[in-house]
Parts: structure tokens; C-alpha cells; sequence
């Protein structure tokens, strides 16, 4: 359940690509995400079953549903946010989406990521790149050739990505590249003082149909 940035991003998009090839990055964000709390934040986390595998792909990562990780997630929502504003508004969703049973982790995060675009009429087509030919690379060379494979001449990258790619390779391939430039919103929140980066669901039951505006 991704922070406001990830959207903004898809918003800003003509087409956004869920990379769900690259290797499963531990211990991020592609399995938790934080909400507010009346102590602060908290991770929410839907726990993952990896075999003890040092490399494996994102789409072939397992939920790990020996756990009742679905209920006890839902009651922490629940618990933290039974009294927002638009708490009714969103319940039945994520309720369902808690109590469903899911085999791979990007079933999860792709049914969610659809959710809330669709929610915001974002008109951003979604591709997973495991649906993309000629895909190959790693790095930059990986983005440029996702970009070819869609038929993008340019490619919008996150403000923290600066460090490690090669805008020259770009330019080769007649790609332009830019940054996202997100500035945070602030917006209505319960419990005390505002907290950036949450999970887009903090916004979404605080501020119901106006979160759109946040995210543009």
C-alpha cells in the first residue's frame, strides 16, 4: 500500500510499469508500509515466505499465509482509524482485500495499486513488465530497454534515483529522462502532529475523495 509519491508518480505518467522482474529487495517497502498510530507509525507488513532463496524475482515471491497476517492487519486499521472521516467510505474494500486469500505478493500490491487509480480516475495505463518482450539489462540499461519496449521517449524517475543512473545511455537511445520533483502535502491526520510518508491509506481515510487533489 504505497506512500503518495508512488502515486504521484503513476499521475504523472502516460504509461507506469510494475517491475515485477527485478530481484525482491528485503526488508523495503514492497511488503509493509507504515500508518500513524496515536504512538507514532507502525509498519504494516504482509509477511513473505522465501525458501531461504537469496535472489528471486518480486512476481515469484510467496505470501506467507501460515500466518493470520490478513485479520490481524485489518484489526489494526480497525484500531487506528475506525473514527477518521472517511473511514466507512474505504472499510469494505480493504476489509475484502485482507480477507482474501493470496498466493504471490504482487497479486497483493497490483489489486491495491489498481484500487486506488482507478479510485482517483487516473488514466495511467499499468503494465507488468513480466508481460513486456525483449526486456534484458540491469540498471539503467534495464529502464531504457522497458522504455523501448513500450514505446516511450522518456522515462521519469524517482527523485532518490539520480545517484545511480546514466543519463548518457539514455541520450544514446534517444530517451529523455526527468525527475519526479515531489513535494509532500500536508493534510488532515489523526493523533497529534503531521507525519510524512505514510501509506496513501492514512490519506485516503482521512481525506476521502479529496485525497486526489493531494496526490496531483
Amino acid at each position: 500500500m504505497p506512500w503518495l509519491g508512488f502515486f504521484n508518480k503513476i499521475h504523472m505518467c502516460d504509461i507506469f510499469v510494475l517491475m515485477d522482474c527485478v530481484q525482491y529487495p528485503r526488508r523495503q517497502v514492497v511488503n509493509r508500509n507504515r500508518i500513524k498510530t496515536p504512538q507514532g507509525w507502525t509498519w504494516l507488513t504482509v509477511p513473505v515466505s522465501l525458501n531461504k532463496k537469496i535472489s528471486i524475482p518480486i512476481r515469484e515471491v510467496l505470501v506467507d499465509n501460515s500466518q493470520d497476517w490478513g485479520a490481524t492487519t485489518w484489526k489494526s486499521i480497525v484500531h487506528n482509524y475506525k473514527k477518521a472521516g472517511n473511514f466507512d467510505r474505504y472499510s469494505g474494500f480493504i476489509e475484502d482485500m485482507f480477507h482474501r486469500r493470496w498466493d504471490h505478493l504482487a497479486e497483493v500490491n497490483e489489486h491495491f495499486i489498481r484500487f486506488i487509480v482507478s479510485e482517483f480516475d487516473i488514466e495511467t495505463k499499468l503494465v507488468r513488465e513480466s508481460d513486456l518482450e525483449g526486456v534484458a539489462g540491469t540498471g539503467s540499461e534495464r529502464l531504457v530497454s522497458i522504455c523501448k519496449a513500450v514505446g516511450s521517449d522518456e522515462y521519469l524517475s524517482g527523485d532518490g534515483s539520480a545517484g545511480y543512473l546514466e543519463p548518457q545511455l539514455f541520450e544514446e537511445n534517444g530517451i529523455g529522462l526527468s525527475y519526479q520533483g515531489f513535494e509532500h502535502p500536508r493534510y488532515r491526520q489523526m493523533w497529534g502532529g503531521f507525519l510524512p510518508n505514510m501509506s496513501i491509506v492514512d490519506l485516503i481515510l482521512n481525506e476521502g475523495e479529496k485525497s486526489v487533489e493531494y496526490v496531483r
